[in-house]
């Protein structure tokens, strides 16, 4: 479960307009003032909670496969209301220095060296309606729009934002956020499982890159874990399904299906916890099993299904102590 806002949290599945042959020490450094006690810093390759000097200062250091990245930066306050403090912005290069007033009216700030994008970024993220279709036109071709575009995807029908596709040129179609638009387009296009449903056969990726079909009918019981290896209660859970998969042999069969969100930085960062897991384990690359299951922002998601493929039980953002009391019918 994450502290992210639905608005932001489409930026820990991005695409890439400079290629990188190897990773990149990134420092963002500088002053936030007039924010809540709770700040966090959101990243495709790093999110965490910052602490703040007493005059505001904070530094973040992280390690980027690709150039620009974007970043957010989230508050809560003591009261646990969310909201963005500061818009996208776009990193460029190893090194920036950050401004940032976060007063609730007079949000200002001052980023150097500054993206040519990001005055761009920043209209696509305030347009409306036909402002919005008339600048993803204007700039089909330019990568900023579409991470917009994929960050504000639930603004629109799924009719609908399958027609802004269309506007993409071809050329884009092999980037990460497309074929993630794509996804979400395909699955929001079905009918979502609820509880008494038989989902429909999906496809994931296992560890060696090849794609594999999540079909309903198996021999054994199974329980679906949507999981995101940036979130800790998804990591806790780890060990709690490796009991379960112990304690159940032959009868239950647990299929964790990992968020595939952000760079290989994230898989490599937590390969340790991962390759814990004494279960099948797969990838879900664009995100589709997320969209299709309504999971997304929601992580962990257990998926308790029968021989036939039939959604017994649905648990959310469980706590890993409480899956202790997992019990099969």
């Amino acid at each position: 479960m994450h502290l992210l806002t639905s608005r932001f949290l489409g930026i820990l599945l991005f695409m890439f307009s400079t290629q990188l042959t190897a990773q990149t020490a990134v420092k963002l450094s500088g002053t936030i003032q007039n924010a809540s006690a709770i700040i966090q810093f959101s990243s495709p390759y790093f999110s965490d909670y910052l602490t703040l000097t007493a005059d505001g200062r904070f530094e973040v250091n992280f390690m980027a496969d690709e150039f620009p990245v974007p970043v957010a930066f989230i508050s809560a306050s003591a009261k646990g209301r969310i909201q963005s403090i500061s818009p996208t912005l776009w990193l460029v290069t190893s090194e920036h220095i950050l401004d940032l007033n976060a007063a609730k009216k007079t949000m200002t700030y001052s980023l150097s060296p500054l993206s040519p994008d990001q005055q761009l970024s920043e209209k696509f993220e305030t347009a409306k309606g036909a402002q919005f279709e008339q600048l993803l036109k204007k700039h089909s071709a330019n990568r900023t729009s579409l991470y917009i575009l994929y960050q504000r995807k639930r603004e629109f029908s799924p009719a609908h934002l399958a027609t802004l596709l269309t506007i993409i040129p071809e050329a884009v179609h092999t980037d990460e956020y497309y074929l993630a638009l794509a996804a979400y387009v395909t699955a929001k296009q079905q009918k979502s499982p609820k509880k008494g449903d038989v989902f429909q056969t999906f496809t994931a990726t296992d560890n060696a890159g090849n794609k594999v079909n999540i079909s309903p009918k198996q021999e054994n019981y199974r329980l679906l874990a949507l999981l995101s290896p940036s979130c800790q209660y998804s990591l806790k859970s780890i060990e709690v399904l490796n009991s379960l998969n112990e304690h159940y042999a032959g009868k239950l069969e647990i299929v964790g299906i990992w968020s595939a969100s952000g760079s290989s930085d994230l898989q490599t960062k937590y390969k340790e916890q991962i390759e814990k897991v004494s279960w099948s384990n797969y990838w879900d690359n664009n995100a589709y099993a997320e969209y299709y299951f309504n999971a997304e922002y929601i992580s962990p998601t257990f998926l308790l299904v029968d021989r036939n493929g039939v959604i017994i039980e649905r648990i959310e953002m469980l706590y890993p102590d409480k899956l202790k009391a997992f019990r099969l019918p």
